[in-house]
């Protein structure tokens, strides 16, 4: 427990010597726990709470080998896509 104790001093006072890099890693920390958070509760909303929907037999079931077909119809026009996009490098 003492060596905790003193990490997290040794910690701080690394911090305190350099507030640029401090605060960098501030914002990172509350941008990553505030995105997983948005995201959870998106995820949590539509996947997992069941849907009140009154007509239940107006949904559509897409079958995995039909959304397979699909990519394979779509495959010549992707190509034709993507060679069209040029990527320039910085």
């Amino acid at each position: 427990m003492i060596t905790l104790i003193n990490d997290i001093k040794f910690a701080c006072r690394i911090l305190a010597k350099r507030p640029g890099f401090t605060a960098i890693v501030l914002i990172t920390l509350s941008l990553g726990i505030g995105i997983n958070t948005i995201l959870f509760s998106v995820v949590n909303a539509l996947a997992f709470r069941r849907m009140n929907v009154k007509q239940r037999n107006n949904w559509w079931y897409v079958k995995p080998e039909e959304i397979l077909i699909c990519i394979v119809l779509l495959l010549p026009f992707l190509k034709g896509y993507v060679k069209k996009i040029r990527f320039s490098v910085m």
